[in-house]
C-alpha cells in the first residue's frame, strides 16, 4: 500500500494525541469542521447530499455522492441520487436491521439511533480532496432534546473509514440508556446482503466480510431485529476512534482509546494516516 496520497493540508487539522485524559478529544479527531450543511439544521430525521472530489472505494465500487443524515450515519446515493432503495437513513436500524444491511448502497452509521437538530446542534462536512470529514457537534437526542452527542466519520481516498466519538450523552443525568428510546447500530455495511460480521468495536479483529457492525438493543438485552446485542447501557466507544481498513476480503478493524494511544494500534493506525508525510519527504522507503 502506498502512503503518499495523504496530503499535509488533509491532516492539518487531525488530531493525533498521546496520553491524553479520559475526557479529551478521541485519538483521531478532525478539528476542522468545514461547512455546516444549514439544511439539517433545526431538522429531525431528515438528510443532504454532498459530492466528494474524490472516488471512494468500497466492496469493489466506487463513490462520490453520500446522503448525510440527522440519524447518525451517510450513506452512498445510487444512480438516480437517491439514499437507498428506501431513499432514507432511519432512526429505528436496530428494529429494522434489513434497512442497514440490504438498503442497495453503502450505509456507513457512526451512531445509528434517534437523533434530532430540532433545538441543539450542527452537522457540518469538510473536503480535503483526499480525505472527508463528516461531524455531528452536540446533536440532540429525539428523546432528549438538550442531551447532547458529538462524533464523526472520516472516508480517506485509499479505502479507510474512521469513527470517532467526543462527548456521546455524557453530562449529569445523560446517558445512551437514559438520553434514548431507541437502539443503537455502529458499523459499516455493503447494503447488499452479503456476508456479515457482527463485532465488538472495542477491539480488534480482522474480517473476510465488507458488512462489519455492533447494535445495541435499547433498554432490554437481546430484543434487536435478528441478531444479539445488549441493552444501550452497554454503550461503550465513547472518546475512542474505530478505524475500518480494507484487506483485500473485508475489513480490518482497530480500535484505539485514551488509555491504549501509545499501542501498536495506534502506531498502525497513524501509518495510514501520519506516515504519508514521511513518505511524501523521502525519509521512509
Amino acid at each position: 500500500m502506498k502512503f503518499n496520497k495523504v496530503t499535509k493540508a488533509s491532516l492539518s487539522g487531525l488530531i493525533l494525541m498521546f496520553g491524553a485524559s479520559s475526557y479529551a478529544a478521541p485519538v483521531m479527531w478532525e478539528t476542522d469542521f468545514g461547512t455546516e450543511l444549514a439544511d439539517l439544521t433545526g431538522e429531525d430525521d431528515a438528510f443532504s447530499t454532498v459530492s466528494l472530489s474524490f472516488m471512494f472505494p468500497y466492496a469493489g465500487e466506487s463513490y462520490n455522492e453520500f446522503a448525510v443524515g440527522t440519524n447518525g450515519g451517510i450513506q452512498a446515493t445510487d444512480n438516480l441520487g437517491l439514499a437507498g432503495n428506501d431513499d432514507d437513513i432511519d432512526y429505528d436500524l436496530w428494529a429494522d436491521l434489513d434497512e442497514f444491511l440490504g438498503d442497495g448502497t453503502p450505509l456507513f452509521s457512526a451512531f445509528g439511533t434517534d437523533l434530532s437538530l430540532e433545538d441543539n446542534g450542527t452537522i457540518h462536512f469538510n473536503d480535503f480532496g483526499d480525505r472527508a470529514v463528516f461531524t455531528w457537534n452536540e446533536v440532540g437526542s429525539a428523546l432528549e432534546l438538550d442531551h447532547l452527542a458529538s462524533f464523526q466519520i472520516q472516508l480517506f481516498e485509499m479505502g479507510q473509514i474512521l469513527f470517532s466519538y467526543n462527548g456521546i450523552f455524557d453530562d449529569a443525568g445523560e446517558s445512551p440508556f437514559d438520553s434514548l428510546d431507541e437502539g443503537i447500530v455502529t458499523g459499516i455495511s455493503a447494503g447488499d446482503y452479503g456476508p456479515l460480521a457482527l463485532h465488538d468495536l472495542s477491539s480488534d479483529s480482522s474480517n473476510t466480510a465488507n458488512t462489519v457492525f455492533e447494535q445495541w438493543c435499547y433498554d432490554t438485552e437481546d430484543s434487536c431485529e435478528q441478531f444479539t446485542g445488549l441493552d444501550n447501557s452497554a454503550f461503550d466507544l465513547d472518546q475512542m476512534s474505530i478505524l475500518f481498513t480494507p484487506n483485500g476480503n473485508g475489513f480490518d478493524v482497530s480500535t484505539v482509546n485514551q488509555v491504549s494511544a501509545p499501542s501498536s494500534v495506534l502506531f498502525s493506525s497513524i501509518a495510514l494516516l501520519g506516515l504519508a508525510f514521511a513518505g511524501r519527504k523521502k525519509l521512509i522507503g
